[in-house]
């Protein structure tokens, strides 16, 4: 089994486009956790998730979330995860309340460094897609002043910036995609 500072990296399977063999070799790595624990269930509602099955990923995070918001031994709170597979989907008002709840968890371990950040983009994403540019803009902001020291490289700052650009742009032109304001 998996103990201690043994982990699985659960996003791994979405930060790269994963093969056949990648998927093979993290079922290999989940065979070792304890069946039913939380790091065991975010694992599969992942694999779910990039094998296409975004409603069983969502049922199965909703409800570890439900009963344990913030699983100590897992890798990321389920709201998050539940926010990425949501916003794949385009589910954008899904992501927004998934966000918003994983951004009030009172404690956040290690992981907050990288999933806090992402999560000011995937918010700002999100509510630019349902209309809401000036909250989108404000999120942007949010993200661009705590990463102003940042690598100029990442690519979540690329995308940040192209995201914060085009929100200028429609703003400057007075047009908000043809949505109301708001």
């Amino acid at each position: 089994k998996v103990t201690g500072g043994q982990r699985i990296d659960l996003l791994g399977i979405k930060k790269a486009d994963l093969n056949a063999r990648d998927l093979e070799h993290a079922r290999e790595l989940a065979s070792h956790l304890a069946p039913g624990s939380s790091q065991y269930q975010l694992f599969t509602a992942a694999v779910d998730w990039r094998e296409g099955r975004h409603v069983l990923a969502r049922a199965n995070l909703e409800a570890l979330e439900s009963r344990d918001p913030l699983p100590v031994e897992a890798m990321i709170a389920p709201a998050f995860l539940r926010a990425e597979v949501a916003a794949d989907e385009g589910l954008d008002a899904e992501a927004v309340d998934a966000l918003r709840r994983f951004q009030r968890l009172p404690f956040q371990p290690y992981w907050r460094s990288w999933a806090y950040p992402r999560s000011l983009f995937l918010l700002a994403r999100s509510l630019d897609r349902l209309g809401k540019r000036e909250e989108a803009r404000a999120e942007l902001d949010r993200l661009l002043r705590l990463w102003e020291h940042a690598d100029q490289d990442l690519p979540l700052l690329s995308d940040a910036r192209a995201l914060k650009a085009r929100l200028d742009a429609r703003a400057a032109e007075g047009t908000n995609g043809g949505k109301p304001f708001g």
